[in-house]
């Protein structure tokens, strides 16, 4: 059913205003994270492709009435609804409605989704109040907005985030049955959910790549407290070392007792007198390193990496192909493994979906269509790819052994492969 949308006055929502106007912070929040990774993400996007080649493969087909369209009028109008199609199938997997508004160009009105990122959506309840308002603006039936006061109960509404668009404008046709509570943000929030501890393993690895490519040692220092024979010695172990590693003495400041070296430069410790000598003896050939008395160095062994993030990999694939219901047809093990035939085929309920999926892109197209022209008899076909698809000579020749070709696909097979 087509759900008008609810009332309210043009605006320019944001983040901080939209919880005023019924829409939850975390929501849109979520939300806009949904969308970045419906853009971003390879199997979505593959998944969400490979389902409009399905549908939209062969164009689509419009006939007002009893006859096709006038071909003038089909060439202008016929490209707008399979673009208006193919984004129709994006946003319905990301909202679970297509919101979308009428536009013009070239004196042609079409239908136009609006584009992800500029609004938000959430669920309302239908009320006396809103169905009244919805009457008021004009907007859709009287009569149908009276039913709708009884049979419905909840409704999508959207609320504008950029763009200069009225929302009284924006129309609404559900795909999935419009519900409150907190988990009703996106049909997709169970595949973001994995997505999200994905990305996390991927920093995870990337923080320990980073970190293994550096040298990692600490030090460690070993004192006989035996041959110091009284606390004495421990303290004047520590002065020593600490006139050793930072030249400050416990005995006189700083500024009294100061070595140099024999060029004249002042040194603050031994180590820079050590270090002073080794430079003159080697003349700066050796890039040298001296460590304390009685300290060694130790170096770290690398993180090691296990094969937990191409685990993760494969379950969010997964979990993707398992959405969309498309056959996986990933390499399992090596990237360099390819799949094989039976997993790039659609299973009996698979392709139920694609039917599926045209029927109801058929119910937008109409719908959008009666509402623009205002005629009250259209018919929208949709001729999804076949089931069964011919990847290989090996294929043609099964067919022929079971004789599925008529002559006229035998002709039409010689003119594919053989004429010049």
């Amino acid at each position: 059913m087509n759900r008008a949308n609810g009332p309210g006055p043009r605006s320019y929502a944001t983040h901080a205003n939209a919880a005023s106007r019924g829409v939850q912070p975390s929501f849109v929040t979520m939300q806009m994270a949904i969308v970045d990774m419906v853009r971003v993400s390879i199997p979505v996007q593959s998944c969400i492709r490979r389902i409009s080649n399905w549908c939209l493969c062969n164009g689509v087909e419009i006939t007002e009435g009893n006859g096709r369209l006038v071909d003038e009028f089909g060439r202008i109008v016929k490209p707008a609804y399979v673009t208006f199609l193919r984004d129709a199938i994006e946003v319905i997997h990301v909202c679970g409605f297509v919101p979308w508004i009428v536009a013009e160009q070239d004196g042609a009105r079409f239908p136009r989704v609006l584009p992800l990122g500029c609004f938000a959506w959430h669920v309302e309840v239908v009320s006396d109040a809103t169905v009244d308002a919805h009457i008021e603006r004009g907007n859709g039936n009287p009569e149908g907005s009276k039913r709708r006061r009884v049979s419905d109960v909840y409704r999508y509404r959207v609320t504008i985030m950029h763009g200069d668009i009225d929302e009284s404008r924006v129309r609404i046709i559900d795909w999935m049955p419009p519900r409150a509570g907190a988990a009703c943000v996106s049909p997709l929030q169970g595949v973001y959910e994995n997505y999200i501890f994905t990305q996390q393993t991927r920093e995870m690895l990337h923080n320990i790549a980073m970190h293994n490519c550096r040298k990692h040692i600490y030090f460690s220092e070993q004192i006989n407290t035996q041959q110091l024979n009284a606390t004495s010695g421990l303290n004047l172990l520590d002065d020593f070392r600490r006139y050793a590693l930072t030249g400050e003495r416990a005995a006189a400041p700083a500024g009294h007792v100061r070595m140099q070296a024999n060029n004249g430069r002042p040194l603050n410790s031994a180590n820079d007198a050590h270090m002073h000598w080794i430079h003159e003896t080697f003349d700066h050939a050796i890039a040298a390193h001296v460590l304390p008395p009685n300290t060694e160095a130790h170096e770290i062994q690398p993180i090691a990496i296990d094969d937990h993030h191409l685990h993760q990999d494969t379950v969010f694939q997964h979990t993707v192909h398992t959405y969309f219901d498309l056959p996986y047809s990933v390499a399992r093990s090596t990237i360099t493994e390819k799949a094989t035939q039976h997993e790039q085929l659609l299973s009996e309920e698979q392709y139920t979906n694609i039917r599926n999926m045209c029927n109801f892109l058929q119910f937008a197209a109409e719908r959008t269509y009666t509402e623009i022209f205002k005629v009250s008899r259209v018919q929208v076909r949709l001729r999804a790819r076949p089931r069964i698809s011919m990847s290989s000579a090996d294929d043609v020749k099964k067919l022929f052994e079971c004789q599925v070709f008529t002559q006229r696909d035998v002709f039409q097979l010689r003119s594919m492969f053989l004429n010049q």
